[in-house]
Order: C-alpha cells, then sequence, then structure tokens
C-alpha cells in the first residue's frame, strides 16, 4: 500500500486517531474521528496539548505522559476526555510511541467507550437482578406469613425496578 492509502484509512477511520508531539504534548495530526469526537476543527486541534483534551487531574496526567515517553511498548487505558463545549466522554486508548525526524511521537487511537459502558450497567442490572431473584427465593423457603413475604417481594420489586413504590392485589 501507498502513502495515499495509508491516508484515507486514517481519514476514514470509525476511531479516533491522532499523533502528539512526545516532548511537547502537542496534537500534531487527527482524523476526522477524532475532531468530531470532540468537537475542534484541526486547527483548533494543532494548539492543543494532551492536557487539554484528558479530563483528569494535573498530576495523573503527568504520569501518564512520563509512562509513554519511557516505554515502548503500547499503552492501552481508558479514561476520559473533555470535548470543546466541556461536556466529558468515556474513550479506551491505544497508544504507541515511534521516531520520526529526530522526535518522540505518540501515535494514539481512542474508541468512544459508551457502548463498553453500556454492557457493563447492564451487567449490574443482571446482578442486581439475579440478587432480587435469590432473596426472593429465599424468603419463599423461609417465610410462612404471606402478608410478610407479599411485602418482601414488593420492597425487592420497588428497588429493582428503582420505582417510588408498589403493591400487590
Amino acid at each position: 500500500l501507498g502513502l495515499a492509502s495509508y491516508r484515507k484509512l486514517f481519514a476514514q477511520s470509525a476511531d479516533s486517531i491522532f499523533l502528539y508531539d512526545a516532548t511537547s504534548k502537542r496534537i500534531l495530526e487527527a482524523n476526522p474521528a477524532f475532531l468530531n469526537l470532540l468537537g475542534y476543527t484541526i486547527e483548533q486541534a494543532r494548539k492543543l496539548e494532551l492536557s487539554d483534551i484528558v479530563a483528569h487531574d494535573k498530576k495523573s496526567i503527568k504520569r501518564y505522559q512520563q509512562q509513554d515517553l519511557s516505554s515502548g511498548a503500547n499503552i492501552i487505558g481508558d479514561g476520559k476526555w473533555q470535548r470543546k463545549d466541556g461536556t466529558q466522554v468515556d474513550v479506551d486508548v491505544s497508544l504507541s510511541k515511534f521516531r520520526e525526524g529526530g522526535r518522540d511521537v505518540i501515535f494514539g487511537v481512542a474508541r468512544y467507550a459508551r457502548a463498553e459502558k453500556l454492557v457493563e450497567d447492564e451487567r449490574e442490572r443482571w446482578g442486581r437482578e439475579f440478587a432480587a431473584i435469590h432473596a426472593t427465593t429465599r424468603d419463599l423457603a423461609e417465610r410462612e406469613d404471606l402478608a410478610i413475604l407479599s411485602q418482601r417481594i414488593v420492597d425487592l420489586a420497588t428497588v429493582l425496578l428503582n420505582a417510588p413504590g408498589g403493591a400487590i392485589y
């Protein structure tokens, strides 16, 4: 593949791809997915430093930056980025370092982590449902008083459904 093919892949990727200078931390290049995710133009992005988009405390950003300078291996992690409008977005990021023109350049690929977050939320919901079913089954086996048992089932159901109240008729 020629350089033109790689430029097309860069431009058409659904993942956010960016390059930044490892010393200055300035964005060197970014694809349309990166720009759209954060709400910047390429001209605006090139004026940004990594700390302008990473929505973490300055101490952890510095530690992260030192890690990307000292490590030759890929660094993969999750985090939060801050968009131009101030909102934050969860991302999964993969970084790797290479040398070009006598400087260290960091190549980054970020994926909007919303889908992964939805899966995590769904797992948590399943966990709550399982716990409620387990508690109800245990109560059915242990309790003989129908009124107490019915109230316990209603209590568990309202918690599970995040409802303000409930009743059995």
